[in-house]
């Protein structure tokens, strides 16, 4: 008999071990960056690295905020339409597509581009996501031209306060 509960002992740590295992992976997308070090990384970098021009962008009186998508589905950028309101109200606000899509409430946004070869994505250092395919996330600008924040998020959409808060960060 207790041969028997070792066993189930052993079965039932070993599905409680594959649960675990299962969470992690479903909350890991195939559109994040492979490298661990630059996803989310939470915190605004120092002003070294210029950033790219393109189309006649200037960087100067606000900072610019770039959303990087492969195609923008749905009414709005961003889930809450607040937040658009608020990242607009603060910023430049540029939306890149893979493929252009236009948006169906645009308000606010300065500027649409499309980026079908992935050029503007790589001049930025966008890495491409786990699945090669165009990456998903946003850059943000301080008005000297800076890069001040890169990363992939699948999700940015619904972070539009991480990124209001990321904003006010660099205009101080």
């Amino acid at each position: 008999m207790q041969k028997h509960s070792k066993l189930f002992l052993w079965i039932a740590i070993g599905i409680i071990l594959f649960g675990i295992q299962l969470t992690a992976e479903r909350s890991y997308s195939k559109a994040d960056d492979p490298d661990q070090a630059r996803q989310r990384q939470g915190f605004v970098m120092p002003q070294t690295e210029k950033a790219p021009k393109y189309g006649g962008q200037s960087y100067q009186m606000r900072p610019t905020v770039i959303i990087f998508d492969r195609m923008v589905m749905g009414t709005s950028l961003f889930h809450d339409l607040a937040d658009q309101a608020i990242i607009s109200a603060r910023s430049n606000l540029v939306v890149v597509q893979k493929v252009a899509m236009p948006l169906v409430i645009g308000t606010g946004i300065k500027q649409q581009l499309a980026d079908p070869q992935g050029n503007l994505a790589r001049s930025f250092h966008l890495d491409a996501p786990r699945d090669g395919g165009y990456p998903i996330g946003y850059v943000i600008i301080d008005t000297k031209g800076n890069i001040r924040y890169r990363t992939l998020d699948p999700e940015y959409m619904l972070h539009g306060a991480d990124i209001e808060v990321l904003l006010k960060d660099v205009e101080e």
